[in-house]
């Protein structure tokens, strides 16, 4: 059995994507601190978070699979695997690059479709390709160094990368934003030029581990695997992928029915705060569920499940916990401050307030799918996951969008609190599902008593 607690095994990382969390944070920070110059950045942003989650799909599913991938190689010794697996990632990499490139073009072609107001069409469409067309050569390439700084269970280079670009954002959005008053240009391109720090300082990481590592034996010769080193890692990365790429289907629909608001601007804006503000709050979830594949894939082939039960309750109210923490202050004890932070005018923080209300109810609801999605992986059934995917975003999530925003007008709230309240009882059935299925999979795979 392992010796850590699965609590123990996630406190590094929740502090790891914290930090990196804040990274998409800044962005909006400085946002708002010029919006007397660009009144529609924090809308800008809040219309580019549906592609943003599809970037988040792209880079949590590779990074699973090819950090899963090269663990085992790892583990088996296998030197020839390691290299056509890397060779494999490249591969991956560059067929995406093509494919970017076409989503920035299909964004600057529809974009006038949205019928924005023209400034905040422009900002958007800055902030926008700015990010698109550097994703390739920046984040998605940060996966290479980072998955194998992980496989060589090197967490600590991890949460140093995502420190680095962290500040280096600070710094470049500064003076970009300050100094050479580059708008929301300069956002982007802080953004941008940062994440090349902490693939820098991965790159060096992976160059002393791989050299340490091959210091030793590993002229064992193949091994025997089951599948070609590239299908290794798609089969791996699809699932997670899928997951999150479902979630850019409620969040397109949400933006969308924003947009053809009268206020789109100031409700964009407002869903951006309230977006990136419980994406912090359930960080230590997300977290805590890159921990549980690892642990609960080892405990169950070992006959353990009734541990990994007992591990998840424990590790569940410790994450809520923390999640509690970061959400009850921001949503109900210094709302009004924050509202005013991000808000034009003071009619328009009165409004964010019942928003950000909202926040600790949106990140409970959606705390156990986080945590327990992983398990259905762990233990083999990795399409279990997918159809709870898809059951939160088809039975639950649209339907549940459509019908907070229909309702708004008879509940006596305006459409987006409308649909934050659909958003939120989507999350709660598919937590309750997701926690009632997970248990009965963990029971099946338990071990016999003897």
């Amino acid at each position: 059995m392992t010796s850590k607690s699965l609590t123990a095994l996630a406190l590094p990382l929740v502090v790891s994507f914290t930090f990196r969390f804040l990274f998409t944070l800044v962005d909006l920070i400085y946002a708002a601190e010029i919006k007397d110059e660009v009144p529609f950045g924090v809308a800008a942003i809040g219309l580019f978070i549906p592609i943003q989650t599809l970037f988040i799909a792209l880079w949590v599913g590779l990074s699973a699979g090819f950090t899963s991938t090269m663990s085992q190689a790892f583990g088996r010794r296998d030197q020839r695997r390691v290299a056509a697996l890397k060779r494999a990632m490249i591969k991956v990499h560059i067929a995406l690059v093509p494919v970017l490139l076409a989503l920035g073009a299909t964004v600057y072609l529809g974009a006038p479709a949205l019928g924005l107001d023209p400034a905040l069409e422009r900002d958007f469409l800055t902030y926008s390709l700015i990010l698109i067309l550097t994703m390739p050569f920046a984040g998605l390439l940060s996966i290479y160094p980072d998955s194998i700084v992980k496989a060589h269970h090197d967490t600590m280079s991890t949460m140093k990368a995502g420190i680095l670009s962290t500040a280096v954002n600070v710094v470049l959005n500064t003076v970009f934003v300050f100094v050479f008053h580059w708008g929301i240009a300069g956002i982007a391109l802080a953004t941008a030029l940062s994440r090349y720090a902490g693939l820098g300082y991965a790159a060096m990481r992976v160059r002393a581990l791989e050299a340490v590592r091959l210091a030793g034996d590993w002229d064992k010769g193949p091994s025997s695997w089951r599948r070609g080193p590239l299908a290794d890692i798609l089969i791996l990365a699809i699932p997670g992928s899928l997951a999150y790429s479902l979630v850019l289907c409620e969040e397109s629909l949400l933006t969308t029915l924003l947009t053809y608001q009268d206020n789109a601007e100031v409700y964009l804006a407002a869903y951006a705060v309230f977006n990136r503000l419980t994406s912090l709050a359930t960080m230590p979830a997300i977290a805590t569920a890159v921990a549980v594949l690892p642990f609960a894939a080892r405990l169950v082939a070992e006959g353990n499940s009734a541990v990994v039960r007992r591990e998840l309750v424990r590790a569940g109210l410790a994450t809520a916990g923390l999640a509690v923490a970061i959400a009850i202050p921001i949503g109900w004890i210094f709302s009004r401050p924050v509202a005013e932070f991000f808000s034009e005018t003071p009619e328009q923080a009165e409004a964010s307030l019942a928003y950000l209300a909202l926040i600790p109810l949106a990140t409970l609801s959606i705390l156990p799918y986080i945590i327990l999605r992983p398990v259905f992986e762990a233990v083999g059934q990795p399409r279990l996951g997918i159809r709870l995917a898809a059951l939160k975003t088809a039975v639950f999530g649209l339907p549940c969008i459509v019908a907070g925003y229909g309702t708004a007008p008879a509940m006596g709230v305006d459409p987006l609190t409308g649909i934050l309240i659909g958003v939120i009882f989507a999350q709660l059935l598919t937590s309750v599902a997701t926690t009632m299925i997970s248990r009965n999979v963990l029971r099946e795979n338990e071990a016999p008593a003897s």
